[in-house]
């Protein structure tokens, strides 16, 4: 079984086990400590686009307290499928009864799982923001176990030749990873424009990052220009910041 139409890349396997599961406003996730960066990210981005109350919670307490109110489950153990190890970036994800359960051998497993997770979502719930809290979602019994089939997974984004603000680069980052791309490679420098700053050579930027006008027309045609200025670059501040958002 090749799992739902929505889930893509599609999973190695998906299987339908168990009774439907409810989330809603008031969700508590259980993580350990090691998970603690996953957990996090996992709330804001739930909050944002349902307008959810979501506590974290350990997973030793939920232990204590024998699972009770706990919804989604993040736990790091060892974690396999028919050949054998899922290895550094595969994950099961099982929702059934009154939980989800996301086990992983890595942190990055974990939030691969948790990508899955929201696919599983409808789309509303991938808002921007919420004018009031969202209605609980209910999801089918399902286990998928899943794992990359390669180990680079790359998309590129050129902003040497067309400058993309900050935030849309922010938001490349974002579709790569909720489709479980891993390698970011953003094109800085080209002949028609230089993005990125550097001290000693402050012309680069000053210069080198602007134009009069890009190439028009197809490439087989006598060169022209459209005369439309174009340029930008981002300071060493965003692209630290870039560089952070990615690695999370």
């Amino acid at each position: 079984m090749s799992g739902p139409p929505h889930l893509l890349p599609a999973p190695s396997t998906v299987m339908a086990k168990g009774r439907p599961v409810t989330l809603a406003d008031g969700l508590r996730v259980a993580y350990p400590r090691e998970l603690a960066g996953v957990a996090r990210w996992f709330r804001r981005v739930l909050e944002t686009g349902t307008a959810w109350y979501v506590s974290l919670v350990s997973v030793d307490e939920v232990q204590d307290a024998g699972g009770s109110g706990c919804k989604v489950v993040l736990l790091l153990a060892p974690t396999e499928n028919a050949a054998g190890s899922t290895g550094d970036e595969g994950y099961r994800l099982v929702a059934g009864g009154d939980r989800v359960t996301i086990s992983a051998n890595t942190p990055a497993g974990v939030f691969y799982g948790l990508q899955t997770l929201r696919q599983l979502l409808p789309p509303s719930t991938l808002r921007k923001a919420a004018s009031r809290p969202h209605e609980p979602v209910v999801i089918e019994g399902i286990e998928v176990v899943d794992e990359p089939r390669l180990a680079w997974r790359g998309v590129h984004l050129d902003v040497a030749r067309h400058f993309m603000a900050k935030d849309f680069v922010l938001k490349m980052i974002n579709l790569a990873s909720f489709h479980k791309l891993n390698v970011f490679h953003l094109h800085l420098t080209d002949d028609q424009g230089w993005r990125v700053p550097i001290s000693a050579y402050p012309r680069l930027t000053a210069i080198g990052a602007f134009r009069r006008g890009s190439p028009a027309g197809h490439w087989s045609e006598p060169w022209r220009c459209d005369d439309t200025p174009h340029g930008g670059f981002y300071s060493r501040e965003d692209l630290a910041e870039i560089v952070a958002y990615a690695a999370e």
